[in-house]
């Protein structure tokens, strides 16, 4: 009988906490037109690359949440999504604009959902001369104040014989408080 009453107490614990939980929404991105790599002048967005026009998607339960467009080069990005101390979503989206063996930017973006307003941009990656590039790596931390922190940490990568260097930041050490 003890067991039984454990048994019950057990189903009925998890029954009234069951749907209190949640999964964090899931992101997803695909390209918006099916035939990769075609150029097509008369396509206004993306510069005429089809294959930069992408489609992002957040999904809570299969259900989808938001969706925007946007351009990517070559069709690369990537995105998760940050769940603020107060519950708030936030997607972390890493895209790149621009194209050429070193004539691209890479950027980091936040979110904020359910309608995707852009809350924040910064440049993570671009170019400091013929070869040498600035790069930022970042680090997302969640504070018990329950805004998002950004601490960026940037080093510039230079080849051999480099040319004029410009666009190199003085503070190599970044931190972004997001409200």
């Amino acid at each position: 009988m003890p067991r039984f009453i454990w048994f019950l107490a057990f189903t009925l614990l998890a029954s009234a906490t069951g749907p209190l939980a949640s999964a964090a929404p899931e992101v997803s991105i695909v390209s918006t037109f099916p035939s990769e790599g075609y150029y097509s002048p008369q396509f206004k967005e993306c510069e005429g690359e089809t294959e930069d026009a992408l489609t992002l998607t957040v999904s809570d339960h299969g259900k989808r949440i938001a969706s925007k467009n946007f351009c990517s080069s070559y069709g690369k990005a990537t995105a998760r999504v940050v769940t603020e101390k107060f519950g708030e979503g936030v997607i972390v989206l890493n895209f790149s604009e621009g194209r050429g063996s070193n004539a691209w930017t890479d950027y980091l973006e936040l979110d904020r959902l359910p309608d995707l307003t852009e809350i924040l941009r910064v440049p993570l990656s671009w170019a400091t001369s013929g070869t040498g590039r600035f790069t930022y790596s970042y680090v997302i931390e969640l504070p018990a104040s329950g805004n998002i922190r950004i601490h960026l940490n940037g080093q510039n990568q230079q080849a051999p014989d480099p040319g004029p260097i410009c666009c190199i930041p003085e503070a190599r050490s970044l931190t972004i408080d997001v409200p």
